[in-house]
Order: structure tokens, then C-alpha cells, then sequence
């Protein structure tokens, strides 16, 4: 094996996906934002220990001791944002879209109703510079973090002040069984320089990927996109 060995700094884009309840890409008019009016991305894995089986004999020794290895329940993944894109969060919490009367209408704000409350499924990509950002460009390397499918996310409100009023996507949480494959977005290109998404699909049991690519992160834009997915 040769490894690529790297270092991470910054963030320039997050990427959330519209998922269905079993954690597959939902292809339509509404199902992607690109934002680079993110603050942070902060991930936590949720981690149980083992179970340990252990026993004393009657003079105080040691009998036997075993302990069953960690289990991952999830990554908890929180994205303070200073740029709120209203239809973002409605992907990635399931909030109520608030629109104008325009034509067509715009999403002016959302509104946190418990009938819909942290019911909603997303993928989280973010890209990162490297050290190995500098020319040549045609070398040019870009850090990118996959979290396939997180669920349960709520609306962070901030302390409205004299300062910044920042709103966090906040508590998501990682679960087994993604349906993302090697995913509906082309993230680099091939050694014969053709776009291309992930080369092998990630596991269903996968909850967190770090990767290198070389191409370029996708452009910010208010509001989602439509998602067309590959057959």
C-alpha cells in the first residue's frame, strides 16, 4: 500500500442532501443546498464501552476478567451557521418553510413546528484546504468529510444581542444503514482526468469518511437545488 499523508485546515463549503427514511439520496427540485456561510462543524462519536464480565474468588483474586470492545452509536454533529439559509433547514431539521407572495414564492424564514420535529434525514459533506493546496494546480488536493446519514437534527437559536446571532443545526446524529453508495455528486476526478464520484461505495455501517479529492468544491448558493441522480 502507498499512503497519501495530509493536513487539514479551514472549511469552505458544507454540502446537505435531502435523505429518504432509509437514508438514500432523494432525487428532486429541493433536495441539495451548498453553503459557505458556515461558522463551524463540530462531530462527536457517541461511544459505549464495553460490557465487562468479571468475577472475584472467595480469597479476593481474580477469577477472570474480560471486556467487550466499544460500540459506536453515532457521530453527534453540530453546523453553526452565520448565513441562514432557510431551505437548508428545512432539509436538515424539517422545519416549516415561511414564504413571501411572490412569484414564485420565496423562502423568506422557517418556522420549528413539533409536528415535524427533528424528523428530517441528511447527508453532511464538507470541504477543507490541505497543505497540498498550492500550485500546481493540477496537484492541487482539497480535504472532504462525509457524514452519509444523519437524522434528529433541531434548530439551535442563539441569544438575540449586541453581537452575532449565529443559528446552529444542533444534536444530529449519525445511524447504520446508509443507502449512499458511492453518492449522486461527482467529488474528483480519475487517474484518465474524468469526474467522478466515490471509486467503491462506502459501507452501509459507515458513519464518518475522510478522503482527499482533486477537484473543486461545489459553489455556494442561497436556496436548494435539484438533485438528479445518475442511473
Amino acid at each position: 500500500m502507498v499512503a497519501a499523508c495530509e493536513s487539514y485546515f479551514q472549511g469552505f463549503v458544507v454540502r446537505v442532501t435531502r435523505l429518504d427514511e432509509c437514508g438514500a439520496p432523494v432525487a428532486g427540485a429541493c433536495s441539495t443546498v451548498v453553503s459557505d456561510g458556515f461558522v463551524k462543524v463540530e462531530t462527536e462519536p457517541d461511544e459505549e464501552d464495553g460490557e465487562v464480565l468479571t468475577q472475584v474468588k472467595a480469597d479476593g483474586t481474580r477469577c477472570y476478567y474480560r471486556k467487550g470492545p466499544k460500540q459506536l452509536n453515532g457521530f453527534k454533529t453540530n453546523i453553526e451557521f452565520c448565513d441562514v439559509d432557510p431551505e437548508l433547514f428545512n432539509i436538515a431539521t424539517g422545519v416549516t418553510l415561511v414564504t413571501d407572495d411572490a412569484t414564485p414564492p420565496v423562502s423568506r424564514g422557517f418556522a420549528v413546528d413539533s409536528a415535524t420535529y427533528a424528523q428530517a434525514d441528511f447527508a453532511l459533506e464538507v470541504w477543507t484546504d490541505t497543505a497540498n493546496s498550492s500550485c500546481p494546480t493540477t496537484t492541487q488536493r482539497w480535504g472532504y468529510i462525509l457524514l452519509p446519514w444523519l437524522a434528529e437534527g433541531t434548530v439551535g437559536t442563539p441569544t438575540i444581542e449586541n453581537g452575532a446571532a449565529n443559528f446552529t443545526v444542533k444534536d444530529a446524529m449519525t445511524m447504520d444503514g446508509n443507502g449512499w453508495g458511492v453518492g449522486p455528486y461527482d467529488i474528483q476526478t480519475s487517474a484518465l482526468g474524468v469526474a467522478s464520484p466515490l471509486f467503491s461505495p462506502i459501507s452501509t455501517t459507515t458513519h464518518f469518511l475522510l478522503y482527499q479529492v482533486n477537484l473543486a468544491p461545489p459553489v455556494d448558493a442561497c436556496g436548494c437545488q435539484t438533485l438528479v441522480i445518475p442511473t
